[in-house]
């Protein structure tokens, strides 16, 4: 449940003007200018590279930003890492 409320609280800042979805993740987080996510070479291959162009919030929210949960490298994050967002960004952001 925690997705819908996250896209409601944006959404809530975006109306109050205080942000907007056009805006490059990486303003509010620094861990993301250089961040590496998926390219799809195919329907069975991938690669990790990094991203052509900045990440917006509406990528974020879209499921567009090529950003992936199910690498195995997140796979093997603690539930202790996973409680701290600087080690969160850590690994999404590492190549």
């Amino acid at each position: 449940m925690t997705k819908p409320i996250t896209a409601v609280a944006t959404l809530i800042l975006v109306e109050r003007d205080q942000l907007s979805l056009s805006d490059k993740v990486s303003d509010y987080l620094p861990e993301f200018k250089d961040i590496h996510i998926k390219h799809l070479i195919n329907d069975h291959e991938e690669y990790l590279g990094k991203a052509k162009n900045d990440i917006t919030i509406s990528n974020l929210l879209t499921h567009t930003s090529g950003v992936g949960s199910n690498d195995a490298k997140l796979r093997k994050m603690t539930d202790e890492d996973r409680k701290n967002i600087d080690n969160t960004l850590k690994y999404h952001c590492e190549e």
